[in-house]
């Protein structure tokens, strides 16, 4: 007998509404990014990226039936993920086929510096012209509305609800550009980006060496070289995310923080600048408490969190004993 889609004899229809969500935002959430996604319904003729992974997902449950389909709240699907891209170009392409209301759903981008170009390449767009290459500094540096960003594409207006960016230089031994190259890219990056609530910066290293006491924001980690200036890699973050519209006294007046974790084992490193309002709706509130009981005498941790204020104070301290 052929099977019915009748929605009255579905157990899961006869759920609570609130239950019926529940499980919505837990199928259609990973804690994996989501890599190089391709285009919905194949509206893009695209080359299939060789990075391209979608971790485990219930998207299934949206082809159960109709009345699913048009109750569950797709825009979860974009608005709790984290979605890695390893060029500008395909962000922007992906980005540019979503609807505008999925678009305008993005929160949160990562930014793989993997297969940066060490040099200026072009492509034909879809009006068959031969233009530059999009490339990640001037994808984010391009302004919305400019002719420059209808043109190119512009990150900017390609996710206009952005609040959290993710900069991954784990792979920077790979890439093909020079280290100075690398260097330049990173403090690119860092100058054109505003008005967060989260940026997150990742490197690697090699596990069980001297780097392990290398400061977190040193450059080393991103960039494989140190002959470079890199007292303005926290600056810099810090001016990518908005605190408290109006600076408040105490330690944590401007609504900020700067937090870092070492993953020894694997060899990986994050250093990031977070506002306090990211934190408080994430119920991650403790890293303020141990932030705020740093000391002057305190060995810098391997992993730990700080005021810009500590930072100033204490970034001409050793990492470790």
């Amino acid at each position: 007998m052929p099977t019915t889609t009748s929605t009255h004899q579905s157990h899961f229809l006869s759920l609570p509404g609130e239950i019926r969500n529940r499980i919505y935002h837990l199928a259609l959430t990973t804690a994996t990014p989501v890599a190089d996604a391709l285009f919905p319904n194949n509206t893009v003729s695209f080359p299939k990226s060789a990075h391209h992974s979608i971790p485990p997902l219930g998207a299934g449950l949206l082809r159960t039936c109709r009345h699913i389909h048009d109750e569950c709240p797709v825009h979860i699907l974009y608005q709790n993920n984290v979605f890695r891209f390893t060029s500008a170009q395909h962000c922007h392409a992906f980005l540019t086929s979503l609807p505008p209301f999925l678009r305008a759903a993005v929160r949160t981008l990562e930014l793989d510096i993997r297969d940066v170009s060490p040099w200026s390449t072009t492509h034909v767009d879809s009006l068959g012209r031969t233009v530059p290459r999009l490339e990640w500094p001037s994808y984010c540096a391009y302004p919305a509305g400019t002719a420059w960003a209808k043109t190119m594409g512009c990150l900017a207006e390609d996710a206009p609800a952005l609040n959290t960016v993710v900069l991954n230089f784990e792979a920077w031994p790979r890439v093909r550009v020079t280290r100075r190259h690398l260097w330049d890219i990173l403090r690119r990056l860092l100058c054109n980006i505003d008005g967060l609530d989260r940026v997150v910066l990742t490197g690697s290293y090699a596990a069980g060496t001297a780097m392990e006491r290398r400061k977190p924001w040193d450059a080393a980690f991103y960039t494989g070289t140190d002959d470079v200036p890199t007292d303005d890699i926290v600056d810099r973050m810090w001016g990518m995310v908005a605190g408290h519209e109006n600076h408040r006294e105490g330690p944590l007046g401007e609504g900020k923080l700067i937090r870092w974790e070492r993953n020894q084992q694997e060899g990986k490193i994050a250093l990031e600048v977070v506002a306090l309002r990211h934190l408080a709706k994430q119920g991650h509130l403790r890293h303020v408490e141990s932030a705020l009981k740093l000391t002057p005498s305190d060995t810098w941790p391997a992993s730990g969190a700080c005021t810009f204020e500590d930072y100033l104070q204490r970034k001409e301290m050793p990492s470790t004993t």
